[in-house]
């Protein structure tokens, strides 16, 4: 499946915590991005700033938990960074589109979790982008147990499907993809009701 850019919003939300906000300021580092996520090593953004909101929250309350674990003081606070795309530079590139939720949605989402180059995956950043579906926030528990052959597969496609059929992302996995976003904005935010601080950049 192709991806029809004119069909995509000219802002993306990537939702993360204030601790890397100095880092973000200048510029995106792909060596920071988290090893094993769905799609494989990547920056990710999503069409709604309602989702990118909850994985903020959700990521400072993580961090902050791992901070007073340390005996430290937690200091963490949600944010979302807004971007700019220019989709006529991904356009150009390789990129692939799991919007449905079908086998191959799943078995992407399950290799990239386990760090496997079997099957369709993007361990080695084949694909400069990927979009597709959200899947549901219990995949790593739910990967380890297919990969120890504790559930079944049709158990893990089951348990990674969230409530919600609304949730995208968009995954940049390259340099050459990550030079079709541009940072415009960035606030804080304590709840989904309650934001703050925004700040324009220049």
């Amino acid at each position: 499946m192709e991806i029809d850019f004119s069909l995509m919003p000219p802002i993306l939300y990537h939702g993360s915590i204030s601790i890397h906000k100095t880092s973000l300021l200048k510029g995106i580092d792909l060596e920071k991005c988290d090893e094993r996520a769905d799609f494989g090593k990547g920056f990710y953004l999503t069409t709604r700033k309602e989702q990118a909101e909850k994985w903020a929250i959700k990521n400072a309350i993580s961090y902050n938990k791992k901070t007073l674990l340390q005996n430290k003081e937690p200091n963490a606070v949600g944010m979302v960074f807004v971007y700019s795309v220019d989709y006529t530079i991904l356009s150009k590139l390789n990129g692939i589109v799991l919007e449905n939720r079908d086998k191959d949605w799943s078995l992407f989402i399950y290799h990239n979790r386990i760090g496997s180059n079997k099957g369709i995956n993007n361990i080695d950043a084949k694909y400069d982008f990927v979009y597709g579906s959200l899947a549901d926030g219990k995949i790593n528990t739910l990967a380890e147990q297919l990969k120890m052959g504790l559930i079944t597969f049709e158990e893990f496609d089951a348990g990674i499907r969230p409530f919600s059929s609304l949730g995208d992302q968009l995954s940049l996995h390259t340099k050459e993809a990550l030079k079709s976003v541009k940072l415009k904005n960035m606030y804080t935010v304590i709840n989904t009701y309650q934001r703050r601080n925004q700040h324009a950049i220049k």
